[in-house]
């Protein structure tokens, strides 16, 4: 169960799940975090000016190095929050899941 609380996951942030069996650590913008295997992050994102979205990059350990994992751009405003869950891809590597809300900024 998630807790889906506002106040605690407010609009204009992402919430990271990390539901791999992998280390990761997320770019989104001008932030950079580490997820822990199964472990969950909230950051909050100032959206672009210009509305482009916001990079977005996962990286992913494997045996004591790092590698891409995921690079893409992501819309982004202030009245939007984005729950992310990280995942192994059945294929290989990982896959990333992305679920969105906008609503009213209180």
């Amino acid at each position: 169960v998630l807790e889906d609380d506002y106040s605690k996951f407010p609009f204009g942030s992402f919430r990271f799940i990390n539901a791999s069996d992998k280390n990761l650590v997320i770019k989104i913008s001008e932030e950079q975090l580490s997820l822990s295997i199964g472990e969950t992050k909230i950051v909050k994102v100032r959206p672009s000016a210009k509305d482009l979205g916001v990079d977005i990059g996962s990286y992913v350990e494997e045996e004591d190095k790092w590698q891409k994992g995921y690079s893409s751009m992501w819309g982004h405003r202030e009245n939007l929050r984005t729950l992310v869950f990280i995942a192994n891809d059945p294929n290989g590597g990982i896959r990333t899941l992305r679920f969105r809300e906008s609503g009213e900024i209180e």
